[in-house]
């Protein structure tokens, strides 16, 4: 009787008192990714787990908010002490074997062995300080989630503020009419566009896509950015593609994660004032 006396339940029965039960007991194979026990149905039975392996879930049985059920552990001893339906997930992780344990020859063996009743109250204290360490991780985590998202709605609102909304966006040049808006595909992106005077004459146009999205994107979209304006204006009569020239040398040479396979500076000329130019990490149009 080595698999019952191994059930911590019933630790301290001798071989005897547990040969004597054991004929109560059944013996039931578990396939990968059975579910034993389902919240919400009744339950009547123990299971104590003597081979493979069981996790506990909460609310779904997908979920990766579980704990283990350890070998020798036992389930379902709450719906047997008040009668109320099962309230968690039982799923086998892997083939496993159970021993299903009648609640009346549970309750028979806990009023004559003292022992089973010391047993089940320091495995339930056990089980809730799991449970209790279970839910303040989730709870840990929910904080973290909150605190991330509204570390990138202010993200969000800075990167906005950086890029010109005013309407129009270039009241100095009443003959031009130019209007812009731009909404991220996540909370912050590599999305971009500036519209600035150059002098009385000549006025600046740049749209920028950083490749891929989230929090690195923008942040390259930043420097990138500001590089760009810093360039157009302080050096408004150098050749526009000896500018952006040199905006993607200082790039490169400080972002080589993101230029790592930069080869030759790609351009497109359109026009005398309108070139496109494409790197690694950026497509680039600018017109003066």
């Amino acid at each position: 009787m080595a698999d019952l006396v191994r059930i911590h339940i019933f630790e301290g029965l001798s071989d005897e008192e547990a040969a004597a039960a054991r004929a109560r007991f059944t013996e039931r194979q578990l396939v990968d990714r059975e579910i034993l026990l389902t919240p919400g149905e009744p339950n009547h039975h123990l299971y104590a787990l003597i081979d493979g392996d069981l996790r506990v879930a909460l609310d779904d049985p997908d979920s990766p908010q579980s704990f283990p059920v350890e070998l020798g552990e036992s389930v379902g001893e709450m719906s047997i002490i008040d009668g109320s339906p099962v309230s968690a997930y039982v799923i086998a992780e892997g083939p496993a074997t159970v021993l299903a344990i009648d609640e009346d020859a549970f309750w028979e063996m806990t009023a004559a062995h003292p022992a089973v009743a010391r047993n089940l109250l320091a495995i339930l204290t056990a089980r809730m300080r799991r449970q209790h360490e279970s839910a303040r991780k989730v709870l840990e985590q929910q904080l973290q989630l909150r605190q991330l998202a509204q570390e990138l709605d202010h993200a969000r609102r800075i990167q906005a503020g950086m890029l010109p909304t005013r309407e129009p966006l270039l009241p100095e040049h009443h003959e031009l009419d130019i209007a812009a808006s731009m909404e991220a595909a996540r909370e912050v992106g590599g999305d971009f566009y500036d519209v600035f005077a150059l002098d009385e004459d000549r006025v600046a146009i740049v749209i920028g896509d950083v490749s891929g999205k989230g929090m690195p994107a923008s942040l390259f979209m930043v420097e990138a950015l500001t590089r760009l304006r810093v360039h157009l204006i302080s050096r408004a009569h150098v050749p526009l593609d000896d500018v952006v020239r040199s905006v993607n040398a200082e790039l490169a040479a400080e972002n080589e994660a993101a230029y790592s396979n930069i080869g030759d500076l790609a351009r497109n000329l359109f026009s005398d004032h309108v070139f496109a130019f494409e790197f690694t990490s950026v497509l680039l149009v600018v017109a003066v």
